[in-house]
């Protein structure tokens, strides 16, 4: 079982990874050859779908494999949970990228696993143990405490950019310069491509596990 739940993983996170790059080469074509930076695109992405994709695989088994649309949820509460709510603690970090220094990934790790906590408590049906009233209340503090963590460092380690980076220089709201409106683009587009491949993982997911896990069971 392990074994086929780790294939599922790897067939889901390929397939949106690979989607993911044919979007991102028609809608964002390079100006110029940059085969580091897609590189690095993709083993990002690829990580990142086979971790986030083995976490599908235990959830579906923990709490019932979904239909697509279900997958599709589960894909959004991914990229609530590990791109949209961590940038927004650590604005100055590129959406959906990991944190460059060790204290930046420590808070996006306890933001991730904190915002995951809150979003499943918050899935109808899934505690029935549970009253409405005390998962409301232990689902709100899990989605805010990062917030206050976070509050409480210095700005210098809450927020690790370079002062000297355009894109600090955006999201403080310090300097608007003429290029400020691509790098606003740039942001935007990074976390549209995310959010397209957090569906995409979830969809595949729920295929993946229909495919090579359910089939042998």
């Amino acid at each position: 079982m392990p074994f086929r739940l780790g294939a599922a993983a790897a067939m889901a996170a390929i397939s949106a990874t690979l989607v993911l790059m044919i979007v991102k080469a028609v809608v964002a074509p390079p100006d110029s050859p940059d085969i580091a930076g897609r590189e690095g695109f993709l083993l990002q992405h690829v990580a990142t779908g086979l971790v986030a994709g083995l976490a599908l695989q235990l959830g579906f088994r923990r709490f019932g494999l979904p239909g697509y649309a279900g997958g599709l949820a589960w894909g959004l509460g991914g990229f609530l949970a590990v791109v949209l709510v961590p940038w927004l603690i650590l604005p100055l970090e590129l959406p959906g990228a990991w944190p460059r220094d060790a204290l930046g990934l420590l808070v996006w790790l306890f933001t991730v696993a904190c915002t995951a906590a809150g979003l499943i408590l918050l899935w109808p049906g899934r505690f029935p143990g549970m009253s409405r009233r005390s998962i409301l209340l232990l689902a709100g503090g899990l989605l805010l405490l990062p917030s206050f963590v976070v509050s409480s460092l210095p700005e210098s380690t809450a927020l690790p950019a370079d002062a000297g980076d355009p894109l600090v220089r955006l999201n403080t709201g310090l300097d608007f310069t003429p290029g400020a409106t691509d790098i606003a683009l740039g942001v935007e587009l990074a976390l549209a491509l995310d959010l397209l491949f957090w569906l995409l993982l979830g969809l595949f997911s729920v295929l993946a596990t229909r495919r090579l896990v359910l089939r042998q069971d």
